[in-house]
């Protein structure tokens, strides 16, 4: 299979970044850039080489996410492996990365966090990163999603500064925490099936799927963070767009103060915040 091959079949099956996409597979299955591949100053595949790239094609026109296929996701300036146990890190999610920078960067003591449902433990690993006095909790309910949670901390040197727990939520934690983040299922079970084949096909359900109303791990979340959180901490949740009057709701039913919302690029209500009073 030729470049333009590629380029032809993932056209045909949809993919709007074609060539894009068939430059970076081909430099995948060549292990070389893509700068080298438009430049075309590689050298000529090897049989398996070739043969790995027909397959890296092949997954891509069944809408198997780029991501997966690389086996790897920049996020916050970061690099952190994915796979089908987890969610792909998303730009917007960044949002609770800076907040958690924002309210804890001056902390007078070092802060302690929990990341809620952490997947790829993107939000956490990047707020260690920026904070080198925090330590986290960071919960999951799937073992999988945290055995590859820890190889990223281990990558981005934050691991000594995390305890990692399965757990549903926060049930069974008994710290007090400065700020608790979390980027839950959310989508309402209706909606997930008019999601693009990549998210409702590949990515885990666990992790998208937020009951009929969107809100089903949303309210039990809020409600769990309020408790868990130090006089004055901060609860920070990624939500779905127009969601945003719904939980700010739940937020003040829980007894959250200072409830406010972040916008990402898109001027959606990205991100919900309150203070434990």
């Amino acid at each position: 299979m030729t470049l333009e091959q590629a380029i032809s079949v993932l056209e045909k099956a949809g993919i709007e970044s074609a060539r894009f996409e068939a430059q970076l597979l081909l430099g995948l299955a060549a292990a070389v850039s893509r700068a080298q591949i438009i430049a075309q100053t590689y050298p000529p595949l090897t049989p398996e080489q070739t043969h790995r790239f027909i397959q890296l094609v092949l997954e891509r026109r069944n809408r198997v996410p780029l991501a997966y296929l690389r086996g790897t996701q920049e996020f916050y300036g970061l690099t952190f492996a994915v796979g089908e146990e987890v969610l792909i890190p998303r730009p917007e999610t960044e949002l609770l990365v800076d907040f958690a920078r924002e309210k804890l960067n001056a902390h007078k003591t070092p802060p302690l966090l929990a990341d809620v449902g952490t997947g790829s433990g993107c939000i956490v690993i990047s707020v260690l990163k920026h904070l080198p006095t925090a330590t986290a909790v960071a919960t999951d309910i799937s073992a999988n999603a945290l055995t590859l949670a820890r190889r990223n901390a281990q990558a981005n040197e934050v691991a000594h500064r995390i305890d990692w727990v399965r757990t549903n939520l926060l049930e069974g934690i008994t710290s007090k925490f400065d700020a608790i983040l979390s980027n839950p299922p959310y989508i309402s079970t209706q909606e997930v099936a008019t999601l693009q084949p990549e998210v409702k096909d590949n990515e885990p359900l666990l992790a998208l799927d937020g009951g009929e109303d969107g809100l089903a791990v949303v309210r039990p979340l809020i409600e769990s963070a309020f408790h868990a959180l130090k006089r004055g901490g901060y609860f920070a949740m990624e939500g779905a767009k127009e969601q945003a009057p719904d939980i700010i709701r739940l937020f003040k039913q829980a007894g959250f103060q200072e409830v406010g919302t972040k916008n990402d690029l898109a001027g959606i209500e990205r991100v919900i915040f309150g203070r434990k009073p």
